[in-house]
């Protein structure tokens, strides 16, 4: 297996989350007592590699789990703000359901969880998603074929923390060679009328880059444009960043990121946007039940 240098840092500590073959081999322990020295030790650039690494290396087991197959409630909301034909960034697109969701509306009452409400009306959107994966892309790109999804201009292979710096993964006629132009060559012009990002951009966002970010992707949209993102609530006595390892597919480590709503909202602000509307919600890890676990939050651009 290759190693990311998080892996390698763990390794030299003694850790090998790669031995791991089952769910009773997970030592999530070992991981939070050696995560600070290696968090001490790891760029930006770091994390975000490792992640990818990660993810890419459970792509099936990822699509395949109860809490990523169904969408969240937020997303009728956001739709409800988008104009008909709305163009959209999907920032951490990951399986492409909220893609889909917010581009074709047979699908929705199928991908609605329970006591959802579909938005008020049978509004596609046209979407760019962006997702670093590339084994993510080769997987579920697939499924635009399937369900003959059209209202895809483009599909960007990159990082969320480097906007304007990706690379052309899919271009669907002039339209998607315009946007190319905005995704892949820097040029970053208002042609968005609305970012969403599912427990991706800020769950995996290094925190010293949410600022900078933050400003580069607000540039994308135009005036009015909404910026919908969800995050993990940091907590009193929390540290910013944890490792956390994996119990269903055992020798996967990933990183997140935690934040308070002030540092959201300073981040958000000085990005020239403005919140419009801010909920929390539980989330259950394997049947434990944790309150207040995410926020979930839309800023407008003023």
């Amino acid at each position: 297996m290759a190693e990311t240098k998080v892996l390698e840092l763990i390794n030299g500590l003694g850790v090998f989350p790669q031995r791991w073959e089952k769910p009773e081999d997970v030592d999530q322990g070992a991981i939070s007592d050696i995560q600070n020295r290696v968090l001490g030790q790891l760029s930006a650039k770091d994390i975000a590699e490792h992640n990818c690494f990660a993810y890419s290396n459970s792509v099936e087991e990822y699509g395949s789990k109860p809490v990523n197959k169904l969408a969240v409630p937020e997303i009728s909301n956001f739709i409800n703000l988008m104009p008909e034909d709305g163009l959209v960034l999907d920032l951490g697109a990951g399986h492409l359901r909220d893609t889909f969701y917010m581009v074709d509306p047979k699908l929705r009452d199928s991908l609605n969880r329970e006591g959802m409400v579909s938005p008020d009306n049978e509004k596609s959107l046209r979407v760019v998603p962006l997702e670093k994966s590339f084994e993510f892309l080769t997987r579920y790109s697939e499924d635009l074929t399937k369900y003959g999804i059209e209202a895809v201009p483009l599909i960007v292979e990159g990082d969320f923390m480097a906007p304007g710096d990706g690379r052309v993964y899919r271009s669907r006629g002039l339209e998607g060679k315009e946007l190319c132009d905005v995704f892949t060559e820097g040029n970053l012009s208002p042609v968005l009328d609305g970012i969403w990002s599912c427990a991706a951009y800020m769950v995996h966002m290094a925190p010293n880059k949410l600022g900078e970010a933050t400003k580069g992707w607000a540039k994308t949209l135009k005036s009015g444009g909404v910026f919908a993102v969800s995050y993990i609530n940091r907590k009193d006595n929390q540290d910013e960043m944890k490792f956390l390892a994996s119990r269903s597919a055992p020798g996967e480590v990933k990183i997140f990121s935690h934040y308070n709503n002030g540092e959201v909202d300073e981040a958000f602000g000085e990005a020239g946007l403005k919140l419009i509307d801010s909920s929390t919600g539980d989330y259950d890890w394997h049947g434990h039940v944790m309150s207040d676990f995410f926020g979930s939050v839309m800023y407008r651009k003023e």
